[in-house]
């Protein structure tokens, strides 16, 4: 599954960046789906490989949220940031569900 990419040609101001910036947006949602994509084929978790692979995608995810996915945004003016808010939500979509699944597996 990969996310819809938003058509940005008539949102992003060329004073704020226009392609170069554009291009960026682009690439945040292009590696974030792969991060995701990589987690979410970790489910249902069934051995312990798994299990690793879902713990280290996780950190990757929110590594990826906190470092690349914020300073994107923050090159953004507050009114255009909304042009990530579908990908920081799917990001945070897939932390809550490894912290429920952990909270799950520690309860058994």
């Amino acid at each position: 599954y990969l996310p819809k990419i938003p058509d940005l040609s008539s949102g992003i101001n060329a004073e704020y960046g226009g392609t170069n910036l554009m291009e960026e947006i682009r690439l945040c949602y292009l590696n974030a789906s792969q991060i995701l994509c990589h987690f979410w084929m970790c489910f249902p978790v069934t051995n312990s490989t798994l299990e690793e692979k879902a713990n280290r995608m996780a950190e990757s995810i929110q590594k990826y949220k906190s470092t690349t996915l914020q300073h994107t945004m923050n090159k953004l003016p507050s009114k255009d940031t909304r042009f990530l808010k579908h990908l920081s939500d799917q990001l945070d979509l897939a932390l809550f569900t490894h912290e429920q699944w952990t909270l799950r597996k520690g309860k058994r």
